[in-house]
């Protein structure tokens, strides 16, 4: 219930400072993160099983772009800051990610990729860095893609047990044969508590630092942050 409160909090929040194509995407991922997963009664016939494999596709793709929106937010963050050498290949990443779909290595390398830029803006935050006024115009732009990189978690996080579920069916050797097949899903599923946690972490200390700064903030993006 909290999860989805801070959902439909933050979603609405960032619809009122978000442009007319961001706010349509807002308006689709809250849809899609409070919705809750179709179950099947225990018993029912004619059920079938979710596949493994579409529901690894599906949940790399949200994976990815979470971590897209991250990026954004860190690109602007960066020039906030007047990291130009970070924003810069920051971008050459997000560049990338539209050349074709990622390993298990590919995604390993994005996670430590956006890691590093996290630790460097909190860094920044902690320091308490001053920004220019063109800066703050950056900052504003950077914090509202990072709240919405941490709504697409809550997504992301119910897709993980939806397929951590899938992986502990059948025989011990069928969930061996799984799990080599779909290694690059279990990397995902591995990485997203810790993905979403710092997420969660920074965006809390962004939203502070703004606030002291005066820059724009969505309405009630603390209170909502707070909540989870």
């Amino acid at each position: 219930m909290k999860k989805h409160l801070l959902c439909a909090t933050i979603t609405a929040s960032l619809l009122a400072v978000a442009t007319p194509a961001m706010a349509v995407g807002l308006g689709g991922l809250f849809k899609q993160a409070t919705t809750p997963a179709a179950t099947t009664p225990a018993g029912a016939t004619g059920a079938q099983p979710a596949d493994p494999a579409v529901q690894q596709d599906a949940l790399v793709s949200s994976f990815v772009a979470a971590q897209a929106e991250t990026l954004v937010a860190q690109i602007a963050f960066s020039k906030a800051f007047g990291l130009k050498e970070q924003a810069a290949t920051l971008q050459a990443e997000h560049d990338a990610l539209g050349k074709g779909p990622l390993d298990k290595d590919g995604l390993a390398k994005l996670t430590s990729t956006t890691s590093d830029a996290n630790t460097a803006l909190n860094a920044k935050l902690a320091s308490e860095t001053v920004v220019s006024a063109e800066g703050k115009k950056d900052y504003a732009t950077g914090l509202g893609h990072y709240l919405r990189a941490v709504v697409q978690t809550l997504a992301l996080t119910k897709q993980v047990q939806g397929f951590t579920t899938s992986l502990t069916q059948g025989s011990m050797f069928q969930r061996g044969q799984m799990l080599t097949k779909l290694a690059v899903g279990a990397y995902v599923a591995k990485a997203t508590p810790g993905f979403s946690k710092v997420l969660y972490d920074t965006s809390k200390k962004a939203v502070t630092f703004a606030t002291k700064n005066k820059i724009p903030v969505p309405k009630d993006a603390t209170s909502a942050l707070g909540s989870l």
